[in-house]
């Protein structure tokens, strides 16, 4: 069992953050000894967040600590708790399915899980030493897991057994995103991939250094990865369209599809959004802030993201 130490701290004051529109992009939690890399929220209420946290034991001795944040109040106040267990362990998704099971994925084939709502967490077994990136559950049994070296796991009991299929040519998976059972899409250094059978094959639809994606359905989908880059798709990746952004010095590393012409972007100079316009899809700055890494909305008008210096924010339109 992976026990956890929790502190109850409270939400720094709301501070308006830069944007172009006036909309209403607000921090409310900041932490200078912190980098948070996923935030996931079940409504816009129940969500949390992972990282690490950084001690300073002396002029040459530098500790880092596993860090996962809770709220149930919509960010209002959040618990912190230490994942004892997976001490010198970095963290890198966390993915829910429902209220009580979720899961976190870290380096060194490292996979959390728990049944109650992430008062415990119990430590699974993936059988291999590899980093996992990202994962992505369907449902409180199927799951699928991706990482470094062309990792790919996938789960039918929840994470009790997993099985190690193959994505040649892929080189390091950083994302992975299902629509159903069968159909999904990985993205990595090689490309964008696609599957129809669960997982057990992919086809390369696109190729880019690519670091998120996510479907607003199983058509509509839109990639981003390094120095910008930018993919959307209307027809389930038989087609995708790379665009141009303002970002080329940085990289894109997080998206969350809100409509099927809409998503909101995390990455390095802020949080972007991405929109068609009718006949190109746009990316432009709605939140100035270094190193955002994850973003997650329930809603249109309900959002968070997170990023370095402890930096959680809320979009309140």
């Amino acid at each position: 069992m992976i026990f956890i130490t929790a502190l109850i701290t409270s939400c720094d004051h709301k501070r308006p953050l830069d944007n172009s529109d006036g909309h209403g992009w607000v921090i409310v939690r900041a932490a200078p000894n912190e980098g948070l890399c996923s935030v996931f929220f079940l409504d816009e209420h129940v969500g949390w967040v992972i990282g690490d946290s950084v001690e300073i034991r002396g002029p040459t001795e530098i500790a880092h600590h596993p860090l996962l944040l809770s709220t149930d109040d919509g960010g209002q106040n959040w618990s912190a708790s230490i994942l004892a267990g997976a001490y010198q362990k970095g963290l890198k998704d966390i993915c829910f399915c429902d209220s009580h099971h979720g899961w976190i994925v870290g380096t060194s084939g490292l996979i959390l899980r728990t049944t109650d709502g992430g008062n415990a967490w119990l430590r699974q077994h993936s059988y291999t030493l590899n980093d996992l990136e990202a994962g992505h559950f369907i449902d409180a049994n199927r799951g699928w897991i991706v990482g470094k070296n062309g990792t790919l796991l996938s789960s039918a009991d929840g994470g009790e057994k997993w099985a190690r299929g193959s994505v040649p040519e892929a080189g390091d998976v950083r994302d992975v995103c299902f629509a159903d059972s069968c159909h999904g899409w990985i993205v990595a250094q090689g490309g964008i991939l696609r599957t129809e059978d669960g997982g057990s094959d992919w086809e390369l639809q696109f190729r880019g250094d690519f670091l998120g994606v996510d479907f607003y359905d199983g058509y509509h989908g839109c990639a981003v990865g390094t120095h910008g880059l930018v993919a959307t798709t209307e027809d389930g990746g038989k087609q995708w369209d790379a665009h141009t952004s303002s970002v080329t010095e940085g990289h894109l590393y997080a998206v969350d599809m809100t409509r099927a012409d809409e998503g909101w972007v995390a990455g390095d100079g802020g949080i972007f959004l991405a929109r068609n316009i009718g006949w190109k899809w746009s990316l432009s700055v709605r939140a100035t802030l270094d190193n955002m890494r994850d973003v997650c909305f329930v809603s249109e008008t309900e959002g968070w993201a997170v990023g370095g210096m402890g930096h959680i924010v809320r979009y309140e339109p």
